[in-house]
Parts: structure tokens; sequence; C-alpha cells
């Protein structure tokens, strides 16, 4: 034994040598997946928002969802919680027509989502919201925004 080094208990051993094998693999799926993105992926604008609630209890409830897929404008709007809510989601952006927004409400319940598309202008900037509200005029509760680009 060199002068620093600690002697390991044979299971110390296959211990460190799992560690090592699992570090190198966790390494190379890093690599594989940085490789397979690209350098310009257009999956860098997608986007999920949750709306979500925190009881004083610190439980998590998520009461809807919203992904945003650029390549392609499209999104889903997801109920994600039993209460009796509606989900709802908006997409909203501004070109020479001036602004634009379209809200997809989810009223099926638990568990159901709507999606939508439209042909968003090339890079444009477009701003996403979801929330939950008690009814067709019901009070936007827990909003969460979001801003990304269209793709192409």
């Amino acid at each position: 034994m060199r002068l620093g080094e600690v002697a390991l208990p044979s299971w110390g051993n296959q211990l460190m040598n799992t560690l090592v094998r699992t570090a190198v693999g966790l390494g190379a799926a890093v690599a594989v997946t940085a490789l397979a993105a690209g350098p310009a992926s257009a999956a860098a604008n997608d986007r999920t928002i949750y709306s979500t609630s925190i009881s004083v209890l610190g439980v998590v409830t998520h009461h809807a969802s919203l992904h945003f897929i650029a390549n392609g404008d499209k999104w889903t709007v997801c109920d994600s919680s039993p209460e009796g809510d509606r989900a709802m989601g908006s997409v909203y952006w501004e070109d020479s027509g001036g602004n634009h927004q379209i809200i997809t409400s989810v009223t099926t319940g638990v568990d159901t989502c709507k999606s939508g598309h439209y042909d968003l202008p090339e890079s444009a900037t477009v701003y996403l919201r979801v929330w939950h509200q008690n009814g067709a005029n019901g009070v936007e509760k827990d909003v969460e925004r979001s801003t990304t680009k269209a793709g192409n």
C-alpha cells in the first residue's frame, strides 16, 4: 500500500467499482443526449407549465398543465385535478395584423386534455398562461406564465 491509500474491505472495492461504472455510464448517456439534441434544437423553445397550489400542510396540487411544442406551433392543455374546475390555457402573440390570443378550455374532467394548433409567425414571441377556474366565468386561480419563441 502506498502513502495516502486506504485499504478497503472486499465489499468496499465492489462498491467503488460499481460507482465508477455507473458514473462512466451516466457520462456516456449525457454525451449521447447532447449530441442527439444538436446545436440548435427546436425543442429548446418547447415549454410545459403547471397551474399549481400548495396547501397549508405543504401538499402540492397540479390543477392544470399547458405543453407547447414550438416546431409545429401545437399546444395541449390538461386537467390534472379532480376538484371540478376547468383547466384553461392561453397562447398569445403579436404580429403585423395585431394582437392574437387563443384560449383552450378543458371541461371534460380530470385526466383529460384538449389540443390546439395555429401557424404562428416564425420566431414570434409567444406568451403562455395556464390556470384553473370554476365555471365559464370563474376567477382565474393559480396562474402560471412563460414566454418562448414560435418554431418553424
